[in-house]
């Protein structure tokens, strides 16, 4: 059996590396990058054709990535496949209750926006800081009306940004998840980013289940002209108000709309649905069950 938590052939990271998002201000970092993802591109890719076809079962975190996979391998059986997502443990759930309990509101004007995690390849920020500049240039928000933060490695990322935009960010390194967690409830809203790539739509990251079971408000950029993994999660949650990533306006609006409901002290987290069903599908006791059911029927005792 094989295990794919990202697809290696055509993912994200060989988009990012082809079309120059990786290392996008070394030129010769870029030209290493570009170089390596070149070579290991095609010996992934003849190696999947040769193993693929030879394994008892395909694990995959999406079951967008069966699609994929049977169009680069047509003689794929679609039935060697199984889905099993990614999740949330016992561990994250406890200590995100704990620190939900402990929560004190927050009673400044100015909307506090927390982005935990890097800023790789075609996840981007950019969307969501220009539309902030331009209602800061044409008057309709003043500065003073948010805070954005970052937590995650700094890396080349936002060196050579136009000053606008470095001027709307701070910059917290990287901190144990722990801290991370207390961070959740010291801003008003959390940044969710699927970039708009070819494959998108298979992407389903780890942190979205504790952004979930978090409860706190998320505001989520995605590509809207795809039905993706994430987005699906997100409206059968209830957990996430959504804006198009490609529709500067569409995030404008999302944004006016938060912080018109800050400053009139409304609610604007939107209460998750009944989640029993989340639980069940997502969580990691749950998923080595399926797990352990699936070796036992494809022979596998020992694992």
């Amino acid at each position: 059996m094989i295990e794919y938590r990202d697809e290696w052939v055509d993912g994200a990271a060989h988009y990012a590396a082809q079309h120059h998002l990786i290392h996008p201000y070394n030129r010769w970092k870029s030209y290493f990058r570009r170089l390596t993802d070149y070579l290991s591109h095609h010996n992934g890719n003849r190696l999947e054709k040769k193993v693929l076809p030879a394994c008892d079962g395909i694990i995959v975190i999406s079951r967008e990535m069966i699609k994929h996979f049977i169009e680069r391998i047509p003689e794929l059986d679609e039935d060697k496949f199984i889905y099993l997502p990614n999740g949330i443990s016992d561990n994250e759930i406890t200590e995100l209750r704990r620190l939900r309990g402990e929560k004190k509101i927050l009673r400044s004007k100015t909307l506090r926006v927390l982005y935990a995690g890097t800023l790789f390849g075609s996840q981007d920020i950019r969307p969501f800081l220009n539309a902030l500049d331009e209602l800061l240039d044409d008057g309709i928000m003043a500065r003073d009306d948010f805070e954005v933060e970052v937590f995650g490695e700094i890396n080349p990322t936002g060196e050579r940004w136009p000053e606008r935009l470095k001027k709307l960010v701070r910059w917290r390194r990287s901190v144990p998840l722990n801290t991370v967690y207390r961070e959740y409830f010291n801003h008003d809203l959390l940044l969710f980013i699927i970039g708009d790539w070819p494959k998108s739509d298979i992407t389903m990251t780890g942190k979205i289940f504790e952004l979930i079971e978090s409860r706190q408000p998320i505001l989520a950029l995605l590509p809207m002209n795809k039905n993706g993994c994430a987005r699906r999660l997100l409206e059968k949650s209830n957990a996430a108000i959504m804006a198009d990533i490609n529709n500067r306006e569409n995030i404008k609006q999302a944004l006016l709309f938060l912080l018109d409901q800050k400053k009139n002290n409304r609610e604007i987290r939107a209460e998750r649905r009944q989640m029993d069903w989340f639980y069940q599908e997502h969580h990691y006791k749950n998923i080595y069950r399926r797990l352990s059911e699936t070796c036992c029927q494809n022979g596998i005792d020992n694992f």
